[in-house]
């Protein structure tokens, strides 16, 4: 029920009872990026239905609209973005309010109801990127994966924990180099278009929870959306021999750079590699990359010019003669379809920065890095909240691109 205080009821008579009365151009762009999203499915679920008991429920919406405003507009909590509505008219136009902005309480009961929904979210947002796939028809073909912390809201000291599900994690950083960064609460584990930017899947998990767990889920959901990846691009958390040959066997090339061994070598049989795969001579140093057979698809590497080793001792060494490799025996070390050290794989490589400018953005909006909630299912709202509005603002961007020229 909305607060019927003197200050409310003062402010809500200036309003226009119909919401379409009046358009605020300040904020056209916000209307623009709201409609682009249908969350039809996600109003029907949380309206009951007509002839149930009990008192009339506020349209909900609007309400709906507000919660995918607050990661827009960069609007910490629940409290904060009652405020704005408040103190803002645009905004309730916007969203859709006429007459009273519904209470606090009421916008907390409808948040943690539409928590309990993830599905219903990542329907809508699913249903967003199928549109934007038909306009970007290379949409999801180089894909970049990692995942970022977030806090919860709950002291882990205290006895019991108020925040049961949260978890105990290290995560390494550009600030932290080297050493990483102990933090207590959820692992936000994401894709995102490696071209435009755009975040294609999310799962959000205990903080505790290892990184190389979790990319084969993201690429199913991806194919459930339409999209199927030529390239997926990690960091060494996810580097694992399972990984790289399941995505291998889905016919993606795996750009996942390798973990460091204590002697920087790869060991493989009587053979050394680089932690590129690229095949030592006897004496240490790396064979040059000559071709690839284009009948078997091995590599050919030469023999290293002036080989201490090469010609001394015929029967050990093979520095001499050429050596062929087979990327498929080992997909992991030799990197499958892209060779580890060409030019090609760390130019795809260095794409994986699309995924942390999405975390980027959604950090310095406020909400996922200073926020009030607790529990997997907020956390994950939030976040879901976060990937439906930028979902939701390439569409905008993309019809407007597209958009038909207005007759003179």
């Amino acid at each position: 029920m909305a607060e019927l205080t003197a200050e409310s009821v003062r402010r809500e008579k200036a309003l226009p009872q119909n919401p379409g009365e009046f358009r605020f151009p300040d904020l056209k762009d916000l209307r623009e990026k709201l409609e682009a999203a249908d969350i039809s499915p996600i109003e029907k679920a949380l309206t009951p239905p007509a002839g149930a008991r009990g008192r009339r429920p506020l349209p909900r919406r609007p309400m709906i609209r507000a919660f995918m405003a607050m990661p827009i507009l960069s609007i910490e909590n629940i409290s904060a973005l009652r405020e704005r509505l408040m103190n803002n008219p645009a905004l309730r136009d916007v969203c859709g309010f006429a007459g009273l902005v519904p209470s606090r309480p009421t916008f907390s009961r409808v948040f943690g109801q539409l928590a309990k929904m993830p599905e219903l979210l990542e329907e809508s947002w699913t249903r967003g990127l199928k549109e934007l796939h038909e306009r970007l028809p290379d949409l999801g073909r180089e894909v970049a994966v990692d995942s970022t912390s977030v806090r919860t809201n709950a002291n882990p000291n205290r006895d019991p924990v108020s925040d049961p599900e949260a978890g105990l994690g290290k995560k390494n950083s550009a600030r932290t180099r080297g050493g990483g960064e102990w933090f207590f609460g959820y692992k936000v584990h994401a894709t995102a278009d490696a071209n435009h930017d755009v975040p294609l899947t999310l799962t959000v998990t205990s903080g505790n929870e290892n990184d190389m767990n979790n990319l084969a889920a993201p690429v199913e959901k991806m194919a459930r959306a339409g999209i199927r990846p030529e390239f997926v691009i990690a960091d060494r958390g996810y580097d694992s021999k399972k990984n790289s040959e399941w995505l291998h066997e889905c016919g993606i090339a795996p750009v996942i750079h390798k973990k460091k061994t204590p002697s920087g070598i790869h060991v493989r049989g009587k053979r050394k590699y680089s932690l590129t795969g690229t095949p030592l001579c006897e004496c240490g140093r790396e064979r040059p990359f000559v071709r690839t057979n284009p009948d078997t698809g091995e590599r050919v590497y030469g023999p290293v010019e002036g080989c201490e080793r090469g010609g001394k001792f015929e029967s050990f060494s093979s520095c001499e003669f050429p050596m062929n490799v087979n990327p498929e025996s080992d997909v992991r070390l030799f990197g499958g379809a892209i060779r580890r050290d060409s030019p090609e794989w760390k130019k795809t490589y260095a794409k994986r920065w699309s995924v942390e400018r999405v975390f980027s953005g959604w950090k310095s909006r406020g909400s996922l890095e200073d926020h009030s909630f607790r529990g997997l299912s907020r956390i994950r709202l939030l976040a879901l909240l976060y990937a439906l509005a930028d979902v939701s603002a390439r569409i905008a961007e993309v019809n407007k691109i597209h958009a038909p020229p207005m007759a003179a």
